[in-house]
């Protein structure tokens, strides 16, 4: 990932932050205005209880609002994430066989490696027949 797209995705990571943050104090706003709001409907305090319902209807917008960005920056936050592993798995598979090819020609080709495990079994079958030969058990 290079700088600017590690920066970009620092600032959606940070703002989802803040979004948790906010949400999480919105529901704290709305837990508790919306008891106040039943302590004050039980106790007849008219204008109290209105007071509290106003508090926590802010408080319950404030709450939505939050989600809701919260949900648009981890659609962002994912759809970056994607695009970004999309960009870069050409690079990755270019990588690999770069790699491959670096290997050709030496103990660890792929292709010598399987003739060489081919030419072992040969070499191992041919013993075993002349030993078997020698031993009269052919």
């Amino acid at each position: 990932m290079d700088p600017a797209d590690r920066a970009y995705m620092t600032e959606i990571l940070t703002q989802l932050k803040l979004a948790r943050d906010q949400k999480a104090e919105a529901e704290r706003e709305f837990a508790l205005w919306s008891d106040r709001m039943k302590l004050a409907k039980e106790k007849g305090a008219e204008d109290l209880y209105r007071g509290a319902r106003d508090r926590a209807l802010r408080a319950r917008d404030a709450l939505t609002r939050a989600e809701s960005t919260i949900m648009e920056l981890e659609v962002e936050r994912d759809s970056f994430k994607k695009e970004a592993r999309r960009v870069g798995e050409p690079e990755r598979v270019a990588a690999a066989q770069k790699q491959v090819e670096s290997l050709k020609g030496t103990d660890l080709d792929p292709d010598m490696a399987r003739l060489d495990r081919m030419s072992r079994e040969s070499d191992a079958d041919d013993a075993l027949a002349a030993l078997k030969r020698d031993m009269g058990l052919d």
